[in-house]
C-alpha cells in the first residue's frame, strides 16, 4: 500500500493499517497456541492412563456348555461337556430329572474336573420309557455357563 492509502485508512478508523496487520498476526499466533496446547493436553492422558502399576492383565476365556443323553447297547449315558478357548481348570457337572406329573424327580448326577480346554461328566445307567430333563453346568478360572435339554425314551 502507499502512504495515501494508510493515511486515508488511519483517517477513516483511527487506526493504522500496520496495527491492524499485526493484531491479525497475533490473533492467528494466538489460535495455534491454543490448538496446540490442546493437543499436548490430549496426548498426556493416554500417556498416564498406559503407566503400569504392576498389574498383570489376563485373557479372559470363554467357557461353553452342552449336555445330551445318548443310548449305549441297552443303558443311557448322560453326559455334559465344559470347553474353553484357554487351558485352565475347568469343572463339569450334569444331572438327570424324570419328569413325573409335571414336576422333576432326581434320577442321577455326576461331575468331573481336570485342567485343559475340556472336561466331559458322564453317568450311564439304565432308564425307563418317560420324559427327563438334562442339566449341564460348567465353569473355568474366569466364568461359568450351563445348559439343558429334554429328552422324551419311547
Amino acid at each position: 500500500m502507499s502512504y495515501l492509502c494508510y493515511s486515508s485508512v488511519y483517517m477513516l478508523t483511527g487506526q493504522s493499517v500496520q496495527k491492524k496487520n499485526w493484531r491479525k498476526k497475533m490473533k492467528r499466533r494466538l489460535v495455534s497456541l491454543v490448538i496446540v496446547l490442546a493437543f499436548c493436553l490430549s496426548l498426556t492422558g493416554n500417556a498416564l492412563a498406559l503407566k503400569n502399576d504392576g498389574v498383570v492383565m489376563a485373557p479372559l476365556s470363554l467357557v461353553s456348555v452342552s449336555c445330551g443323553l445318548t443310548k449305549s447297547g441297552s443303558q443311557y449315558r448322560i453326559w455334559s461337556t465344559t470347553e474353553t478357548n484357554l487351558s485352565e481348570s475347568l469343572t463339569a457337572s450334569v444331572s438327570l430329572y424324570q419328569v413325573v406329573n409335571g414336576s422333576e424327580v432326581f434320577v442321577t448326577s455326576a461331575s468331573a474336573t481336570a485342567t485343559g480346554t475340556s472336561v466331559t461328566a458322564k453317568k450311564t445307567r439304565t432308564l425307563a420309557a418317560g420324559t427327563y430333563k438334562i442339566y449341564g453346568s460348567g465353569s473355568g478360572n474366569t466364568s461359568s455357563s450351563s445348559d439343558s435339554c429334554t429328552v422324551t425314551i419311547p
